[in-house]
């Protein structure tokens, strides 16, 4: 497939065959500019000892340019706004410099207005190309059957993780992101990374209009108790519930389409959690001797993880379990002789 076969080039293969097409392209737009400002598809008489040159100078001129401002860095299949907006500051920087050039040169017959119809024949043509590489390579052009095996989403929240989110399952093979729901009323009815926004009360009509199986919860800065309670009204639906980490899952990275999971009993809890005094820990439990009863449950050996790293003076565990003590025992005698190496293994 052509796709695949582009996609697997070496990386500088696809960088020059983009370089060539926008040598192409910068040409092109040149041809047309002239054509759009003279009213005439071919170079006037005026113009012909210049022709060449110019139509040489522009490419090489935007080969110096272009590179400068990353435009062979991204990745076309995933460019965004922050690329586009380089695209546009490259070639005004290649327009204006070849305006200069152009009357440094004293090429006569050249009116100034093709300068700034340059411009934006070239930003039509080298952002358009890039655009339509994009929609191309992400298969927007495949058939619309091909689409019909991947699950419709719905995103609940379209705030800035929720925009993340639809733009992650646009180019995945196994979700379809089809609408968002918002519980403002300002933004129902707009239009936000091309989905529309809905209110939560047109629920019904989305999963019977739109096919929606599914419903993703992307709000990970709300609190548990608003969580909990969407989570609830989601519950009489014949929909899948899924949900996204918390915020700071979400600090060192990009939304993935492996952050999504299922919701968990935590999503459920009617409150947030508590976080630990850590000032009464210490004053209970460092150089102190602590038991633990049941060390080696789930619960058990999680305190005992959590009370060694405090430095009690001794710490005693009580578990029926023989083998889970032993589990629990072992795992904190490595945990200690990593932080301190002096430390032998306590007699039982």
């Amino acid at each position: 497939m052509i796709i695949n076969e582009l996609i697997g080039l070496p990386r500088v293969a696809k960088r020059l065959i983009l370089a060539l097409c926008d040598c192409a392209l910068v040409a092109l737009a040149l041809w047309i500019s002239f054509s759009l400002r003279l009213g005439e598809f071919y170079m006037p008489q005026g113009l012909q000892a210049h022709f060449a040159y110019l139509f040489l100078l522009a490419p090489a001129l935007a080969m110096i340019i272009f590179p400068f401002f990353g435009l062979y860095r991204v990745i076309i299949r995933h460019i965004g706004l922050n690329a586009a907006w380089s695209i546009i500051k490259a070639i005004s920087v290649y327009c204006l410099a070849f305006g200069v050039l152009v009357l440094l040169m004293k090429m006569t017959g050249v009116p100034r207005s093709v300068v700034l119809i340059n411009w934006l024949v070239t930003i039509v043509l080298v952002g358009g190309f890039r655009i339509i590489g994009r929609w191309w390579l992400t298969g927007k052009f495949k058939l619309a059957t091909a689409s019909k095996n991947k699950v419709r989403v719905a995103i609940y929240g379209a705030g800035g993780a929720g925009i993340q989110v639809a733009s992650a399952l646009s180019s995945s093979s196994h979700f379809k992101p089809v609408a968002f729901i918002d519980d403002s009323p300002s933004l129902h009815g707009n239009q936000i990374e091309g989905l529309p926004v809905y209110s939560f009360n047109r629920l019904n009509d989305l999963i019977e209009g739109l096919g929606i199986a599914e419903v993703l919860l992307a709000m990970p800065s709300v609190p548990r108790s608003r969580r909990s309670k969407i989570i609830s009204l989601l519950e009489p639906y014949p929909i899948h519930v899924s949900t996204l980490p918390g915020m700071d899952d979400l600090a060192t990275g990009k939304i993935k389409v492996d952050d999504i999971r299922d919701v968990d009993v935590g999503d459920l809890l009617g409150r947030d959690s508590v976080k630990p005094d850590l000032d009464l820990l210490h004053a209970n439990i460092k150089d102190k001797i602590v038991l633990v009863t049941g060390a080696g449950g789930s619960i058990g050996s999680e305190l005992c993880r959590q009370i060694i790293k405090i430095g009690p003076r001794r710490l005693i565990l009580l578990e029926r379990g023989e083998h889970d003590l032993y589990q629990i025992e072992n795992e904190l005698v490595e945990l200690v002789q990593r932080q301190h190496p002096e430390v032998t293994r306590p007699d039982r």
